[in-house]
């Protein structure tokens, strides 16, 4: 049994990362500052509501729980500030939030750091490019992806300076129960409450989308592997915001048809990420299709909204 502490553990990810470690008998802390409006805490679970940006605050639970892991999801994913005040607290929360927890841990020798970064780091690339792997350019076109990338320098070079075991996870897009962002959960819950669903532009931009029981795999598969490495965990696939609507609206068979708006700015136009180097070093497979991925997530949503 490992004690472990995940961070942004009553969010969608987090939730259930935290969830599948106590299932595996493992003792599992959570925090979070509840900012997401998330709460999926579970209640056999310590939780403690602080901020991560708040130092002597950490500082006292990893006395008191010296915990061995560090599973860091906590992030504000913020698409849309682009405000200073916004921006300062995006800043504050996915870097020096990161950074805070990087230095804890090597005082408090902990055994591994685990971290979510995402796809936003690698921006756009051309087309003959995709699916991208790990050591592709990085050029961040939107502050989260700036954040993210920060945060993953700051946690290599500790690796390398002093010696943090480290995990570092570039997930594609992430969909499944208990999401409340991003398109796929947007569409169904239009659907759902019988509104129309706005597609961002001719629905052409296209993603990666991985389920989250596979990037709950991919989180317990790293708890045993010792060497410091960075990881995507992503299907290779791309699929565009037109080919979601459409299957999504073939489930549900919806009476509406959707409306196009003005494209978001900053928004990557076409994004997948190459599994080639999980699959080969952690035997980590993406066993979910996004038809049977789907089908799972409009149930959870019914349940939710028509209990």
């Amino acid at each position: 049994m490992t004690k472990i502490l995940v961070t942004g553990g009553t969010g969608f990810i987090g939730s259930h990362i935290a969830d599948k470690y106590l299932e595996l008998g493992h003792e599992v802390i959570i925090m979070d500052n509840l900012s997401s409006g998330l709460n999926y805490a579970n209640p056999k679970i310590k939780f403690y509501n602080i901020d991560i940006k708040d130092l002597n605050a950490l500082e006292e639970i990893f006395k008191q729980e010296r915990p061995e892991i560090v599973n860091h999801h906590a992030a504000m994913n913020a698409w849309d500030f682009y405000e200073a005040e916004k921006d300062k607290i995006l800043f504050q929360s996915d870097i020096a939030g990161t950074f805070n927890l990087v230095f804890l841990s090597i005082k408090y020798r902990i055994k591994k750091f685990i971290f979510a970064s995402s796809a936003a780091i690698y921006g756009d690339h051309p087309s003959e490019k995709l699916p991208l792997e790990e050591d592709v350019h990085k050029n961040p076109i939107s502050l989260y992806g700036l954040s993210k990338l920060t945060s993953e320098q700051i946690i290599v070079f500790y690796g390398k300076n002093r010696n943090l075991n480290y995990v570092i996870f570039r997930y594609a897009n992430i969909y499944g129960p208990r999401q409340e962002g991003g398109v796929i959960s947007s569409f169904i819950k239009n659907m759902l409450s019988n509104r129309v669903t706005k597609i961002y532009g001719n629905g052409s931009k296209t993603r990666d989308y991985v389920y989250i029981k596979d990037v709950i795999e991919a989180n317990v598969l790293v708890l045993t592997k010792d060497s410091k490495d960075i990881f995507n965990v992503s299907t290779g696939k791309e699929t565009s915001d037109l080919e979601i609507y459409n299957m999504i609206h073939r489930i549900l068979d919806d009476p509406h048809k959707p409306v196009h708006v003005e494209d978001r700015f900053a928004d990557i136009k076409r994004s997948s990420l190459h599994p080639s180097k999980i699959k080969k070093i952690l035997n980590w497979n993406s066993s979910y299709s996004l038809d049977s991925g789907l089908k799972e997530t409009i149930e959870w949503f019914k349940q939710k909204i028509n209990p």
